[in-house]
């Protein structure tokens, strides 16, 4: 076999030839020589898999480019499973072995950071004499690797959750590596972006499997080469990415991969596939890759058409897309489009007062005048008619609680709580501040999507939020909320935050699907909406007063829930608390 440093001695000749040659006698290479050794052919000699196997680039070869791409911004958009971040780690290592550098690796959890650095990283490196060699003394630390050149100085690699503290943040770096983007915090790029300044290599690399169109590595595909691996039909020539389903012939007794006019693609025939771009006008900003489970030598014709007939793929068919094929999708049965916000600017006019009770959502903004309002009361038919809308400040929100006789409002609780309540305390009763809690929610007692807490001198609601979204875009898409007639600038600003949401479908840590909504752009108006959606069913319960249930007397005891505060009450007719201290048995009351 001919090892990846033989073949740097055959690219030089004379003097430095030999030289090459007493460092390969030495069992060496020097760091600027082994930069001239592709990734590819360093990673086939010096890396393992966790298993300890050498890297197999014959039933790979789809993965040698994306390694060898040594652009300064790359990403890799791929399914799950597929070996995305053993290509980013060879990049990784073989970066920090032939120079001296600092990177910042992130995923999305810093849990993730601890059982990758058990479960993979370490038996990898272990199962390497030069990567053990060079990352002596801190193979066990789960954060931090140090490469040692034996020619001096060294190479650090620091491994980081998704919610990076601001000490991670302020390390400076010369390539940054995100794991799974879709899953860490969404201005994870951004925040670390700035540790590239004073670097003279300055190299980006995402990695992740998509979930949403337009989010996260959805995002960078759209600004990207768009590189495909094109598999080339040997009977009719035919040149094309594997697709679902056209790629599969599904109606055959045993699926197999058919090019666009139906012949069979054999794996050796997808295996000797190349990479094009597909985008090469307009000079695209990153370097971008995609594979999916299809490239995979295990994965069959057969096994990918099974998977999609399989329960959890069946009722989720956004995850069949994201972790099988490696493309997002969102689940859009529920998502809020232009047309539907068209069609729901009904265009009655606007109103500027109102002596009629009302009720509003707000969506606070880190601009102090840049609050989203609306406001909203009951149609004729029982609908919503969202009456006035506008961004304002905090004194104008005053302002509009007594033109519009708001008996509810709810407000985000966040940034500025300190404001909200005091907008609270001028109108006790009826401003509410609105939290989405991080933690899974109890069943929620109000329409089945918050709850109301009042323990704390103020009057809070949970809200579930991915439920209230749900119920939020279905009154849209249902046609039971209306929106009033708004000048061009903000009509444009609320049909455009309104459809900057999608939602998609994700695992959590149980391996359960999980929906979850997630924002593609500015979405102030559609939180506001949403809020206000809370807003309205806060104010049917006041509007209609206290509540009277009949409690049959020989029933036994019940169990009565308030609605306003959420408590279970034990109702036992006929029987009278005994006070402490009282002597005597309780007797029943002679009805």
């Amino acid at each position: 076999m001919v090892t990846a440093a033989q073949r740097s001695l055959a690219q030089v000749g004379g003097a430095a030839a030999a030289e090459v040659a007493l460092d390969v006698a030495r069992g060496r290479l020097t760091a600027r020589r082994r930069a001239a050794v592709p990734v590819s052919e360093w990673a086939a000699e010096h890396m393992r898999t966790e298993k300890g196997e050498h890297l197999d680039f014959e039933r790979f070869p789809h993965m040698r480019q994306p390694m060898d791409d040594r652009a300064v911004e790359k990403g890799l958009m791929c399914g799950s499973q597929v070996g995305k971040t053993t290509v980013a780690l060879a990049d990784v290592y073989h970066f920090c072995d032939t120079n001296r550098v600092r990177v910042i690796y992130t995923m999305h959890t810093q849990t993730a950071v601890y059982d990758f650095s058990r479960t993979r990283a370490k038996p990898a490196i272990e199962a390497s004499p030069h990567l053990a060699e060079l990352l002596r003394g801190t193979i066990d630390s789960a954060e931090v690797k140090v490469f040692r050149h034996a020619e001096g100085g060294s190479s650090v690699v620091f491994f980081r959750g998704g919610q990076a503290s601001s000490a991670a943040i302020s390390e400076p770096a010369d390539m940054l590596v995100h794991d799974e983007v879709d899953f860490s915090r969404p201005d994870i790029l951004s925040l670390y972006k700035s540790r590239l300044a004073a670097s003279v290599h300055g190299r980006r690399l995402c990695v992740g499997t998509p979930t949403i169109p337009g989010f996260g590595m959805a995002a960078l595909w759209s600004e990207s080469s768009q590189s495909e691996w094109m598999v080339r039909c040997p009977t009719c020539h035919d040149e094309r990415p594997l697709t679902w389903p056209e790629s599969i012939a599904l109606d055959a007794p045993e699926p197999i991969y058919v090019c666009a006019r139906g012949h069979e693609l054999t794996r050796a025939t997808i295996c000797a596939g190349r990479w094009v771009d597909t985008v090469t006008e307009g000079r695209p900003t990153w370097r971008m890759y995609h594979f999916g489970r299809m490239l995979h030598p295990l994965w069959s014709a057969a096994r990918v058409a099974a998977a999609f007939g399989e329960a959890e793929y069946t009722d989720f068919p956004e995850l069949f897309f994201n972790q099988i094929l490696g493309l997002p999708k969102s689940s859009g049965t529920l998502g809020i489009t232009e047309e539907i916000m068209v069609r729901a600017l009904v265009g009655f006019p606007a109103l500027e007062r109102s002596e009629q009770p009302t009720w509003a959502g707000c969506d606070q903004s880190n601009a102090e005048d840049r609050h989203r309002v609306l406001i909203g009361m009951d149609d004729a038919d029982g609908g919503a008619a969202y009456v006035h809308m506008e961004v304002c400040g905090w004194d104008r929100l005053a302002d509009l609680m007594h033109l519009f006789n708001i008996e509810r409002l709810v407000i985000d609780a966040l940034p500025e709580t300190s404001k909200a309540r005091e907008l609270q305390k001028q109108f006790p009763g009826r401003v509410y501040l609105a939290y989405y809690p991080n933690m899974p929610m109890k069943k929620p007692t109000h329409e089945g999507i918050f709850t109301v807490d009042r323990k704390k001198n103020a009057d809070l609601v949970n809200i579930d939020r991915t439920a209230s979204l749900d119920v939020s875009a279905r009154r849209v898409r249902a046609g039971q909320d209306s929106f009033c007639a708004l000048p061009a600038e903000l009509r444009k600003t609320l049909i455009t935050e309104m459809c900057n949401m999608a939602r998609g479908v994700e695992t959590d840590a149980h391996g359960q699907p999980r929906a979850f909504w997630q924002n593609t752009g500015p979405d102030h108006f559609r939180h506001a909406h949403n809020y206000a959606t809370v807003a309205r069913a806060l104010y049917q319960t006041w509007a209609q007063g206290p509540q009277y249930v009949s409690i049959p007397l020989d029933g036994g005891e019940r169990e009565v829930t308030d609605e306003e505060t959420g408590r279970t009450h034990v109702i036992r007719p006929g029987y009278i608390p005994m006070p402490e201290g009282v002597v005597g048995a309780p007797k029943p009351l002679d009805w």
